[in-house]
């Protein structure tokens, strides 16, 4: 989180701090916050790190003082989780026609949902291999089998 300060009474004070919030919370009701180190006293600009939640959603900062008066409020910060990151990047990469590298997508995604079941792994990658020769094989050898049977 980087803040600058605009009004002239917006430098950092001591017990200044920024506090995180899921939407919609009141400024009591933060989830984590960091308080404006010795460094950051008088200056009208710095930054934080937060980690971001585990929990998807919406979420946002504020830079309060230490009564709670709110002096800045972030947009919105959208957090998505892990999956649904590399599900759209495998669907974007599908849509393109790269199969590799939506297979070694697949793999990675398949690795986070069940890290402890090789079989299952092993059962989902032949599965989506098969899949992918069905689709790259050309209509004629499907005949061409068919018609030797």
């Amino acid at each position: 989180v980087q803040w600058t300060g605009k009004e002239p009474h917006s430098v950092c004070v001591r017990r200044d701090f920024v506090a995180l919030y899921a939407a919609g919370q009141p400024a009591r009701k933060y989830l984590d916050y960091k308080q404006i180190d010795k460094e950051k006293e008088g200056k009208d600009s710095g930054s934080l790190e937060f980690v971001a939640p585990s929990k998807p959603g919406p979420y946002f900062v504020r830079y309060l003082r230490a009564d709670y008066t709110e002096l800045a409020v972030s947009s919105t910060i959208v957090v998505r989780s892990a999956l649904s990151v590399l599900l759209e990047e495998v669907k974007s990469e599908g849509m393109q026609g790269n199969a590799e590298t939506v297979l070694e997508m697949f793999e990675t995604v398949m690795l986070s949902l069940k890290a402890n079941d090789d079989t299952f792994h092993k059962q989902a990658l032949d599965s989506w291999r098969e899949l992918q020769d069905k689709k790259t094989r050309p209509h004629s050898d499907m005949h061409d089998s068919s018609a030797a049977a």
